[in-house]
């Protein structure tokens, strides 16, 4: 079974575009990225700002930030499998697969990709920034792409760019400063990983939200968070700058207590829970991880000042 390039975005987000007017195609939007549908004919167009790249695909497939598909043949796909790295991972391929050779197209070398049931893709590297497509058929006789599948994945990686782009994540993240204050907090330190970064910060913040007993898929809980914070409370949370608004953000971020322990004391070792409460935190961290500017973030509890009563 073929394990793509790692695609984490710890949190996902519904963003509103900047459009008006009929005549603009529908934009799907996520995190600091944007997918436009077909215009008059014409290819539709992936952008990601985060990672810096963009390029083209055909007007009868629709897309999500990790995936592209044929409108007529739902079971036709390219995975997008995109990874910050601070050196090319080559040797560093999606696991199972075989290389059968290289590419030069627009400026790029792509190494071509082939598995033993039938997937093909491409892959290639530049500046900090690692990524994969992947093309296939899921059908009862295995994955190998159909003609119209080959015909896409060629559009897209004869149109793939990588753009000189201010909102990359990385560089937004290179530009802070310890001592700088962002939100109601204060950056105390930044540490950079493979992949992303993490930040943290002193200071405490009060949040009014709702507190849950997260759950794995497994069934098993993963232990408690606060999200749909009240809006005041998320300009006071330190994010960085994607070319969209974020008019949920109360709703989008989301904090996972760090002292799990401490936790269960204050709202009950359990395998259910959900309530509106106020609580202090503080030792914030952001861990900023390959392509998402909306961290995944983690605090020390320190009080309940309000819950439901049992």
């Amino acid at each position: 079974m073929r394990v793509s390039l790692s695609h984490v975005v710890f949190i996902a987000l519904l963003l509103t575009p900047f459009w008006a007017g009929s005549q603009t195609p529908p934009l799907t939007p996520f995190d600091c990225g944007r997918i436009s549908g077909s215009q008059s004919g014409g290819p539709g167009s992936y952008y990601d700002s985060a990672l810096g790249f963009q390029f083209d695909f055909p007007a009868n497939w629709k897309g999500n930030q990790i995936k592209l598909w044929d409108q007529n043949d739902e079971f036709s796909n390219i995975i997008i499998s995109p990874l910050f790295k601070a050196h090319d991972p080559k040797p560093y391929i999606s696991d199972g697969a075989r290389v059968t050779g290289t590419k030069a197209i627009n400026g790029l070398e792509w190494t071509l990709l082939e598995w033993p049931n039938g997937e093909t893709g491409y892959y290639t590297y530049r500046d900090r920034v690692a990524i994969e497509f992947v093309a296939n058929t899921t059908s009862r006789t295995g994955m190998k792409p159909l003609p119209g599948v080959l015909a896409a994945l060629d559009q897209v990686i004869s149109s793939f760019r990588f753009v000189d782009e201010p909102f990359r994540m990385d560089h937004q993240i290179a530009a802070l400063k310890l001592g700088q204050k962002l939100g109601g907090l204060t950056l105390k330190n930044i540490t950079l990983e493979a992949g992303g970064a993490k930040v943290e910060f002193a200071g405490s913040l009060t949040l009014t939200g709702i507190v849950t007993l997260e759950s794995t898929m497994g069934g098993s809980t993963s232990g408690y968070i606060i999200t749909d914070l009240d809006k005041g409370i998320v300009s006071q949370i330190p994010q960085l700058t994607c070319p969209f608004e974020y008019p949920n953000k109360s709703i989008l971020l989301r904090v996972t207590f760090a002292n799990q322990e401490f936790a269960e004391r204050q709202f009950g070792k359990r395998n259910y829970y959900e309530g509106e409460a106020t609580v202090v935190v503080d030792r914030i961290n952001e861990m900023f991880g390959n392509s998402a500017t909306q961290p995944s973030i983690t605090a020390r509890l320190v009080e309940v000042l309000d819950k439901p009563s049992e």
